[in-house]
This record gives C-alpha cells, structure tokens and sequence, in this order.
C-alpha cells in the first residue's frame, strides 16, 4: 500500500514537471515570435520627370528697317499733238521713267504708225528735275485760263508726273505760261531725236 502510494505521487511530481517544461518551453517559443521584428522592404520608384519640348524660336522682325514696296515704273509724261484743219502734226507720247517710250503717229508728221524707244536715263532724270523745280503739277488744267482758245490753233494734251501720286493733266492751246511751254518744248524735241524702233502689232 504505501508503495503504491508513493507510486502515485512520483508519476504526479513527473507528469507536474512535463506539464511545467512544455509551459516554459511554448513560453519561450511565443515570446521569441513576438520579439521578431518584420520588416518589408518597400521599394519606391521616384516618377519620371519628362523634359520641356524645346518651343521653336520664332523669328522676331528686324527693327528699324521699314521695308518699301516697288510700285514699278510710272508714266513720267504723256503728250498728245491734236489735229487741225492744216497740216499741224497730229501724234501721241507716253514716256515713263524706266526710260521707256511709246510714240504713234497719225497724220502729218514723219513716222506713221506706232514705235517704241530706250530712252537715256539722263534725259528722264533732266525732264523731272525740270517739272518738279517749276511745279508744273500745280498749274491750271487749260491755258488760256479763260478757257476761249483762238480758233483753229490746235491743243496739245500734257499729263505731267512727277511720281505715282503726283500728276496734273493740262490741255494747252496758247498763253500757257512760259515754264510750260519750255517743258513742252523739251518733249518735242524728244520726239525728234529719240531712236525709234517700229513696233509690229
């Protein structure tokens, strides 16, 4: 009996110190899982930062240089000789400043017909140095002012220029005034001496 007793009581003390090891051991173990730390690694990509297009340079227009257009050549004069009851030279002109000339006879006068001309730069520079010294563009539109020409003198129809904006057109029969009549003169006599080339239309 008593060894039986004594039995029970180591098997107890024994199974009491399994009992308290496996305690001490899941103890430890649950402690050792709490105390990790976890760490996760997070890995940031930074965000691409896309370069500026470069803008086109855009041309900035030059400054102080104002550019003008070229209108061309403008009739410098134009003169026509009307016809009479006699034998007064009856004929037209259209001079422009490039130095190109037209000319077309009618009646009594040397060349019939029409032509045309290349004439000096100098004398177009002489016919509107004359026409702006005098200010022929602002003279009357007719002489005599009166406007009662003798009749039977024939006209003779100047259009006077002295630019593209400037011009007067003058219907001369007499008493025109003398700086009139001395350019009308100059453009006669251009007629006369300009080499004429007849134009085949």
């Amino acid at each position: 009996m008593y060894l039986n007793i004594k039995y029970h009581i180591s098997y107890f003390n024994m199974k009491y110190q399994i009992l308290f090891f496996s305690s001490l051991i899941f103890t430890a173990l649950l402690l050792g899982s709490c105390g990790r730390k976890t760490t996760t690694e997070i890995s940031v990509t930074p965000p691409k930062i896309e370069k500026e297009t470069e803008k086109p340079e855009i041309e900035k227009p030059e400054t102080g240089a104002i550019k003008t257009i070229d209108r061309g050549p403008f009739m410098l004069v134009g003169m026509t000789k009307e016809g009479c009851y006699g034998k007064c030279p009856n004929y037209s002109l259209r001079l422009y400043s490039n130095g190109i000339a037209y000319y077309e006879g009618r009646a009594n006068v040397q060349r019939i017909g029409r032509y045309h001309a290349n004439v000096d730069l100098m004398v177009i520079e002489k016919i509107l140095t004359f026409a702006k010294k005098n200010n022929l563009t602002a003279l009357g539109s007719m002489y005599p002012t009166n406007g009662k020409p003798v009749p039977g003198i024939p006209a003779t129809l100047l259009n006077i220029s002295i630019n593209h904006d400037a011009s007067k057109e003058i219907k001369n029969y007499h008493h025109a005034p003398k700086a009139l009549m001395q350019y009308q003169k100059m453009v006669e006599e251009l007629v006369e001496t300009a080499d004429w080339q007849h134009s085949y239309e």
